[in-house]
């Protein structure tokens, strides 16, 4: 099942970002012409997300990364990393920058619980 969970993270990260692409941005309500499916940013956000989850399959190694709490501290480091990028990107941004942060949040909370 581990080994199931970061694609499955992912996959619902993914989606949660497309979707809220088609949500308009709010900060920029005055400009209609910035009313339009944000392609780049949810681009962008799925990108990230594709990074982050190949980085934390590589470093826990989910079947073993039990064995090894440097591994999980080292996806922990990583994982706090990607939610400040998120935190930061969020400000001002439409939709798809919220779906990252909510989703680098719940791998950060995913990661901190003890087991």
């Amino acid at each position: 099942m581990r080994s199931k969970l970061i694609p499955l993270y992912w996959l619902i990260g993914v989606t949660a970002a497309g979707l809220l692409g088609l949500s308009p941005n709010h900060y920029a309500r005055r400009d209609p012409a910035l009313h339009v499916y944000a392609t780049e940013t949810v681009l962008w956000v799925c990108g990230m997300m594709t990074v982050h989850a190949l980085l934390l399959m590589a470093i826990l190694r989910p079947a073993s990364y039990d064995k090894s709490w440097g591994r999980a501290l080292l996806a922990f480091l990583v994982t706090v990393g990607f939610f400040i990028l998120a935190a930061l990107g969020s400000m001002h941004s439409p939709p798809a920058w919220g779906a990252f942060s909510l989703w680098t949040l719940a791998l950060f909370l995913s990661l901190s619980r003890s087991p």
